[in-house]
């Protein structure tokens, strides 16, 4: 804990010179005792014609009076004649203070003589400020600064793009890069920290997408919120004002036959172990057919369809008529495990059509079927 009456900083209470890639961790915490202190910042307390570049802070400032103290930020408390650039305030905590002189970056900054300030390409990300947890529009003198030359804005609220339902997904900027440095790395939108990327409200930001699966090639990605574009590399991404997942929305198995209706055909033992293990890592088939297209298809005790309430069958299963010969477990060694039948697992699943034969052979205590051995809001028919 920091304590001091004016011009303290988590690293340099007063600044002449330059600061470059320094980093305040959460647990640092600046208390002003005094009812009237002015300038405490994460990084710097009072900066004159001095600068800030590539540091990032998660300080807690606190201060005795808010009515009567002055420049308070996660960066700089206050700047007269610096620079602040490409700068991070994440996960801060900075109070009210008088006349506006707060911000989750910098408190207040002003010109010095013949010295200009420049603060250009900062961001903050679920800071508390002036009281107010995951705050925005307070990036400094009580507001955002979003006027500037280059697209990064100046002083504004980041939001997270992150991956979602997909095996081996990754997504990266496709932007060229204006700047890296102190584990952040800016591009001509969005920045780069923690191997997490994030960019502000309306930047339009270009995303490589990926997926390195055996199971299934994309064919389509959507996002949960603001506008993906595009059919392939590079998409672009305009960022609403909340965080953003991009999953992958449409999707084709590999090892599997489509027939020309779009329906996945079970034509072997090999296909119907690839079916299980897409279901195994996670894939549901929700909204997609699979169809049974051969006869005397073996399901054992290794290649029932789910493995847990997590990976479950959520598609439609079209036997057209066709059997599947059952063999799990044995009088010898009856299946012993959490339920026991060719789809072991369903969650909204359809299945339809199907005959089967043989056995399923499990202990007293283990629900069995020919069919499912537990449904989830499942709808079934039979001939």
């Amino acid at each position: 804990r920091i304590t001091g009456h004016n011009y303290v900083g988590g690293i340099v209470g007063n600044n002449y010179s330059d600061i470059t890639n320094c980093h305040v961790t959460p647990t640092v915490a600046i208390h002003a005792v005094q009812a009237d202190a002015s300038s405490h910042g994460g990084i710097v307390g009072y900066g004159q014609y001095g600068n800030v570049y590539y540091s990032t802070s998660g300080a807690t400032l606190t201060t005795a009076d808010a009515s009567q103290s002055s420049s308070y930020g996660a960066i700089v408390g206050h700047n007269q004649g610096g620079y602040v650039k490409h700068c991070l305030a994440i996960g801060a905590t900075v109070p009210a203070a008088k006349d506006n002189t707060y911000g989750a970056v910098c408190g207040d900054s002003y010109k010095y003589g013949d010295y200009p300030f420049s603060i250009e390409a900062n961001y903050y990300i679920n800071c508390t400020v002036a009281g107010t947890a995951n705050a925005t529009g307070v990036g400094i003198n009580g507001a955002d600064l979003t006027t500037g030359t280059t697209t990064t804005k100046r002083i504004v609220p980041a939001y997270a793009i992150t991956t979602g339902n997909a095996e081996n997904f990754s997504i990266e900027f496709d932007g060229g890069t204006i700047s890296a440095g102190g584990g952040i790395t800016f591009y001509d939108a969005g920045f780069k920290y923690d191997d997490e990327l994030y960019a502000a409200a309306g930047q339009t930001v270009s995303l490589t997408l990926s997926t390195q699966s055996m199971l299934y090639d994309a064919t389509g990605y959507q996002a949960s919120a603001g506008t993906l574009s595009g059919t392939e590399n590079p998409y672009t991404l305009t960022m609403p004002t909340e965080n953003v997942t991009i999953s992958v929305s449409d999707w084709t198995p590999t090892g599997l036959t489509i027939d020309t209706d779009g329906n996945y055909l079970i034509s072997s033992t090999d296909d119907w172990n690839t079916f299980c293990n897409y279901v195994a890592s996670g894939t549901t088939f929700s909204g997609k057919t699979l169809k049974l297209n051969a006869d005397d298809i073996t399901v054992t005790d290794a290649n029932m369809v789910g493995t847990d309430d997590s990976h479950m069958f959520s598609g439609t299963f079209d036997g057209a008529g066709k059997t599947l010969a059952v063999s799990i477990g044995t009088a010898e060694k009856p299946f012993a495990d959490r339920f026991c039948g060719p789809f072991r697992y369903t969650l909204g699943a359809t299945i339809k059509n199907l005959r089967t034969t043989g056995h399923t052979t499990p202990l007293t205590s283990t629900p069995a079927a020919w069919w499912v051995a537990t449904v989830r809001r499942a709808s079934r028919s039979r001939t």
